[in-house]
């Protein structure tokens, strides 16, 4: 995953006008694109 990728997903999960499952499925993304996994 690119680093630009990454921000925005981050970028997702911060905002408050974005839904729950929006921002649950950046935290998914972001936790299975963790190294290692």
């Amino acid at each position: 995953m690119s680093a630009a990728e990454r921000s925005n997903l981050q970028g997702l999960m911060r905002r408050r006008n974005v839904g729950q499952v929006l921002a649950q499925r950046a935290r998914i993304v972001l936790a299975c694109a963790e190294p290692g996994l």
